[in-house]
């Protein structure tokens, strides 16, 4: 013992307030990145992935931007990133690239799938750290260090961030990017300065060449505004290093808001533009050109039409920009399932439906306690407050509102917000009885564990009040179950079970082909090649097992009603149920 420990002296407690904060980043982003990456090995290509990842690769190789002009073109340019360093082929060029037909052929018959999937997935991930790296400041900054190693706690194992993070696709990156747009502004409606203006700007700009399901970002804007400019919260000014006198009056808060959303828009426009290479055509290859034309995707007549040309004809924004506004409009009719029934309008409680279902149960009952924790944040900064709740209800609203009811992953950017308000908890607990923090702490440990139990397949999670993963298809597929990812799995469970071939009903856009899976035809997404021949096995995508999309084909929801009222000899990944006919 040494002489600076005396007799009966107890040993210093490890505290996560000794710990920098780049120890405590690093040890979240290495969490989260080995959680992620170790579950992509299992899964293979997702519905939109063999889309995203050849159009980012055409946008990034040859700058045409032509092929899936509905989705704005960054986050596919990320993930299209490592295949300019490795052996790609291309499909011919010299007609058009077609939405799935020539994305299936680009990753399945011309390259290896697998490996491109691989390194495309993996060069999505710094978006889910950035965003894990906004939810710890923004956490700090209102509520300390401890709450916010709790909110990036919640974050690291929110199974429905696990299971879109490391995916080619839009969801993450507009979450990220959102999120950074509104705690850039947040941060500028308490000191205006030219850093915190290109920031806030830059991330506006971020987000909305990431998907355009951002775009309420500008009434979420607006919003916040107006909070400021109708309560006593004052704005500092230091431009160029020299500071000025507090804004407090209303109307001096109206002219320094409009300026700073007026150099916020400018450095978002010309970001826009960067992504399109500033160049207004979007074709560039001779062979290419969109799928429809201008008349079909214009408004039929109005004002809206008359806008939408003008904007055209001006150049105003790049062309591919603005014929991918147009070909996601958001009344169109599109089939969804929940809750047994079918519906081509959508229902306006789906997102509700789908938060209570796959929202963690404990994170559910943490939130009921959050507004209790919240009240010292209120009285000591309600635009703190306005800053997370602003950007929940407008974006929840629209999303009910839009009807385009096809997976919970729409709902995603609303959750950061969440994890931010949910670390208010942990400086609150502290006041409490220590039952209260027993069973903060019982929470925490119960949504680690209910994480961890779905690894590998966190696209499947399902809450208790579901009946968890296994029950999930009975109350909503599509992507909010089964996206086409468990085709790998299919395959490792016939290997190992002695299965030679099976009849396949698959929802997806991968090969089973590629996989080396042996079937007969049954009705799915797609027709594969049929083969002859007779097995008692049936392997049958959730959601084509609901008759989900099978109206298309001019087949009888009901086609697989039979097998719906057998128990499967296998759920592969919960999204591949496995029969035997004896």
């Amino acid at each position: 013992m040494t002489a600076s420990r005396q007799a009966g002296e107890k040993p210093a407690r490890f505290l996560v307030s000794r710990l920098p904060d780049w120890v405590i980043l690093l040890f979240f982003s290495v969490l989260l990145l080995t959680q992620t990456i170790l579950s992509i090995r299992e899964k293979a290509a997702t519905f939109d992935e063999t889309v995203h990842l050849p159009a980012g690769y055409l946008h990034l190789r040859f700058g045409d931007y032509g092929f899936n002009p509905a989705h704005p073109p960054l986050a596919k340019m990320l993930g299209a990133v490592p295949l300019l360093f490795t052996d790609v082929k291309m499909p011919s060029l010299e007609r058009p690239f077609v939405n799935y037909r020539d994305g299936i052929r680009f990753l399945y018959e011309e390259n290896d799938a697998d490996r491109l999937l691989f390194l495309g997935r993996v060069a999505m991930l710094p978006l889910a750290v950035l965003l894990g790296w906004v939810i710890f400041f923004w956490t700090r900054r209102l509520f300390g260090r401890a709450a916010a190693v709790f909110a990036v706690l919640l974050y690291s194992f929110e199974p429905n961030i696990l299971a879109h993070a490391p995916l080619v696709n839009t969801d993450v990156g507009a979450t990220a990017f959102l999120c950074l747009a509104i705690f850039s502004f947040c941060r500028l409606l308490h000191r205006v300065s030219i850093p915190r203006l290109i920031l806030a700007g830059f991330s506006l700009g971020l987000a909305l060449i990431t998907k355009f399901s951002t775009l309420p970002l500008f009434p979420m804007l607006f919003l916040l505004g107006v909070g400021v400019v109708f309560t006593h919260h004052t704005i500092h000014v230091g431009l160029t290093g020299s500071s000025f006198p507090p804004v407090a009056t209303r109307t001096r808060k109206v002219v320094i808001l409009a300026a700073a959303m007026v150099g916020m828009g400018l450095v978002a426009y010309v970001t826009i533009w960067a992504a399109y290479r500033f160049r207004f055509e979007g074709i560039t290859l001779p062979g290419q050109v969109y799928q429809g034309t201008w008349d079909q995707v214009l408004p039929a007549q109005g004002w809206m039409r008359r806008a939408m040309v003008w904007i055209r004809d001006l150049r105003l924004l790049p062309e591919a920009y603005l014929f991918g506004f147009l070909t996601v409009p958001p009344s169109l009719p599109r089939l969804t399932f929940m809750l047994g029934k079918f519906s081509t309008t959508g229902w306006w409680y789906y997102f509700i439906v789908t938060f209570v279902l796959k929202t963690p149960l404990p994170l559910l009952l943490l939130l009921l306690v959050v507004p209790l924790a919240l009240r010292p944040l209120w009285r000591r900064d309600p635009v703190g407050i306005w800053c997370l709740l602003v950007p929940v209800v407008v974006y929840f609203g629209i999303a009910c509102a839009s009807r385009i009811n096809i997976g919970h992953r729409h709902i995603l950017p609303v959750y950061p917000f969440l994890f931010v308000m949910a670390g208010s908890l942990v400086p609150w607990a502290r006041q409490q009885r220590v039952y209260i923090k027993a069973s903060l702490a019982a929470l925490a440990a119960w949504y680690v564990v209910s994480s961890v139990a779905v690894f590998p397949h966190y696209l499947a999670y399902f809450n208790e009040i579901a009946g968890g993963p296994r029950n999930g298809y009975k109350y909503l597929v599509d992507s909010n179950l089964d996206w086409g990812q468990d085709l790998k799995g299919l395959k490792r469970y016939m290997d190992g079970h002695g299965i030679d071939r099976v009849w396949l009903s698959y929802f997806g856009t991968a090969s089973p082909d590629y996989y080396r899976i042996a079937y007969h035809y049954l009705p799915g997404y797609r027709p594969p090649t049929i083969d002859k021949g007779l097995t008692p096995y049936v392997a049958i995508s959730a959601t084509n097992l609901q008759g989900f999309q099978f109206r298309a084909f001019g087949l009888d929801k009901n086609y697989f009603a039979d097998f719906l009222r057998q128990e499967p000899v296998a759920k592969i990944g919960y999204s591949i149920f496995l029969y035997r006919i004896d």
